[in-house]
């Protein structure tokens, strides 16, 4: 009896340890009109899916090289504005080696939400289409391998719209004019 409960001592010992939750500490500044904190909720809420880690969210300022840092004030890090100050608002960088440090470091808010996803596409995620089904959550992830990426978008704008949209709103309408009753359609 005494050796099945010393059996089940070490089970539930080795179990709960199996089961512990690694402690990252997420970098970033938050304030009431900026949207990182809800990109850091994003990071930690897709990361936080594999059960293996938890979260402590703490300002950007606090960051000494360990963690994973959200930051769009790349002016703050010397290092990186190098990098990104002669790049369009969407340029972002996504550093990280294999001594437990992430930087994504954007021109904008926007940047740092991409980043965020080129980050999560690089240690395993993917996401196919717009439904839980068709996401890929790794079963094992390394969260820090060594990523050195930089880059911006191709294109700074698309225009969907046909006709209207790429003429302008003055254009469609000066051959309606005598009429005044011509609307131009999208």
């Amino acid at each position: 009896m005494l050796k099945r409960l010393q059996a089940l001592i070490i089970g539930l010992f080795i179990l709960v340890c199996a089961r512990a939750q690694t402690k990252i500490n997420l970098y970033y500044t938050e304030s009431k009109s900026d949207t990182i904190s809800d990109i850091a909720a994003i990071l930690s809420k897709e990361l936080g899916k594999t059960g293996e880690f938890s979260f402590s969210h703490l300002g950007e300022k606090l960051f000494s090289g360990k963690g994973i840092l959200l930051s769009y004030t790349a002016k703050d890090w010397p290092v990186e504005y190098s990098l990104l100050r002669k790049k369009d608002i969407e340029a972002v960088i996504v550093k990280s080696d294999r001594k437990g440090s992430v930087k994504i470091i954007g021109n904008s808010q926007m940047a740092v939400r991409n980043g965020v996803f080129i980050y999560l596409e690089a240690i395993g995620f993917r996401y196919y289409f717009p439904h839980p089904d068709w996401y890929i959550i790794p079963g094992k992830i390394n969260l820090f391998p060594a990523i050195n990426y930089s880059g911006e978008p191709s294109f700074n704008h698309r225009r969907i719209w046909y006709g209207y949209g790429t003429v302008g709103y003055a254009a469609a309408t000066a051959s309606c004019r005598p009429r005044r009753s011509c609307r131009p359609h999208a």
